[in-house]
């Protein structure tokens, strides 16, 4: 639980073989790094000259039980190779998620800079509340999963005049599935840009 607003500035946390709950109580925890924490890790070995990865699980589940908590890093917020859920509080830059699990079921994601503010790299994102603002807010890629459901908002952001942008990007042989009923709000490119051609079951309401 975060007592006070806090700046850590050591190396990166590394949450491996535990599960953790984060209580930002109404405070900030800031970081001059490039990201904060790595849920879970991705180790190399060399066995038989041959490249071998081993990933070590970790699980973390960010909450508020104040107001107005927040964490904030200079690039990302850190690594998803185990399991990351945000329950309530705004997370200042994007999150990455390389083969592990992002659950959304409330707060903020807010990316100020040209970037996504959710990468979704070999992962699974679940997006069920929660509001998420960024150029290219939601980018998926080959390979990953993306579930969004619920309520949540979904807002592409125009950075500058030359980067005009969107609200989901879904890459060739990505998985996106969308239910519920989310608001996507695009950019000057529109809500959702789409590689591969995409099967609509549902129209949307006026605004969402």
């Amino acid at each position: 639980t975060l007592l006070a607003d806090t700046e850590y500035n050591d190396k990166e946390i590394d949450i491996r073989n535990k599960a953790v709950i984060l209580d930002l109580n109404g405070k900030e925890l800031k970081t001059t790094n490039s990201s904060l924490f790595n849920i879970g890790k991705e180790d190399y070995n060399f066995i038989d000259d041959e490249k071998v990865s081993t990933i070590t699980h970790g699980e973390m589940t960010i909450r508020d039980s104040d107001e107005n908590g927040t964490i904030t890093t200079s690039n990302f917020f850190g690594e998803v190779i185990g399991t990351l859920t945000l329950e309530d509080g705004t997370l200042n830059n994007r999150i990455v998620v390389d083969y592990g699990t992002f659950n959304m079921t409330g707060g903020k994601i807010i990316m100020p800079n040209y970037s996504s503010a959710i990468d979704n790299y070999s992962g699974t994102v679940n997006i069920s509340g929660g509001i998420l603002s960024g150029p290219n807010c939601i980018w998926t890629n080959s390979g990953s999963v993306t579930n969004i459901s619920g309520n949540p908002t979904i807002k592409g952001t125009d950075f500058d005049s030359l980067n005009k942008n969107i609200a989901i990007y879904v890459a060739a042989d990505a998985t996106v599935t969308i239910s519920g009923t989310p608001t996507l709000i695009g950019g000057s490119k529109g809500e959702i840009f789409v590689c591969n051609p995409i099967t609509l079951n549902t129209q949307p309401t006026d605004g969402k």
